[in-house]
């Protein structure tokens, strides 16, 4: 079995989308093992950016839209991403990630997004409901201190511990966090949930005027509070953690390894010299010239 870098980023996920690694046509892969893709629908593309594609949302109408499943449920857990957008200005809620169901008389579940909620301007924050209402004692409402939607690429994580507290991270910081309005920490799901990637869905329609206006990758969803450092590893790169390292056949002695020209090979066998990739035990240091 090939090797995990960083297998303790694979502990309690649930789902993981991440382009970077690869993404193409109107699926979006899951690769925490679940196999639970996404249909990317009306709007979103595909965008290079450095390290990889992303996905692509117009603000409008754009979706990646998820079954719902009993694991997307999480009372405590973490959900993680990558995100870049413009100013969005005061007031105007545009949604990350959500697993959620509103109406007039319902809200219930967990939806993340830039202003949302009682949130300010620029700033992520989270929505945690239960389906017994919309009042302060249904829904509660937390921001961060940070300043986000500024055409700069962000790395965010939201984390509900079991002891009833929320904490709001960007770029693998834990900011100041606030609780703006109600008290719900522990969401009760409806009978029927809408996941989604981008925007927040309140039917099996879509109807939504909260999508998400910019870049997004590597999203995940952990059924635990990750640990600090955990969340800087997640900071440090766009899917760290989801590729197996490079195979070793049972019972090989472990070795480090280099890549030359795009291939990985032992690097007791290769070494750079001038520039070049030559074999290690045909070169040597004489005097400081390699020959």
């Amino acid at each position: 079995m090939p090797r995990q870098e960083f297998s303790s980023l694979l502990q309690g996920l649930v789902g993981a989308w991440c382009p970077s690694l690869g993404a193409s046509g109107l699926s979006l892969i899951d690769r925490s093992g679940y196999g639970i893709h996404a249909s990317v629908m009306n709007g979103f593309s595909w965008s290079a950016i450095n390290g990889g594609p992303a996905l692509s949302g117009n603000g409008t109408t754009s979706l990646a839209a998820l079954a719902d499943r009993p694991h997307f449920r999480i009372t405590s857990g973490t959900v993680t991403g990558w995100f870049r957008s413009a100013s969005l200005g005061a007031g105007v809620y545009k949604c990350l990630f959500a697993s959620y169901a509103q109406s007039a008389t319902v809200a219930s579940g967990i939806a993340i997004g830039i202003n949302i909620g009682a949130t300010g301007t620029n700033q992520l924050g989270i929505v945690i409901g239960k389906n017994t209402g919309n009042s302060a004692a249904d829904v509660g409402h937390w921001y961060s201190s940070a300043t986000v939607a500024d055409s700069v690429s962000h790395s965010f994580a939201v984390a509900i511990a079991q002891d009833a507290s929320v904490v709001i991270y960007v770029d693998g910081v834990a900011t100041t966090t606030t609780r703006a309005f109600g008290s719900t920490v522990s969401p009760v799901y409806a009978t029927t949930n809408y996941v989604g990637i981008g925007a927040e869905q309140t039917g099996p329609t879509y109807g939504t005027g909260k999508y998400w206006p910019g870049l997004l990758d590597d999203i995940r969803i952990y059924n635990r509070a990750l640990t600090p450092a955990e969340i800087r590893l997640l900071a440090s790169r766009r899917g760290i953690g989801l590729s197996p390292l490079p195979y070793r056949a049972a019972g090989l002695p472990r070795s480090l390894s280099v890549n030359v020209g795009g291939t990985w090979r032992p690097s007791d066998a290769y070494l750079n010299v001038g520039g070049t990739w030559k074999l290690g035990q045909a070169s040597v240091n004489v005097a400081g010239v390699w020959k």
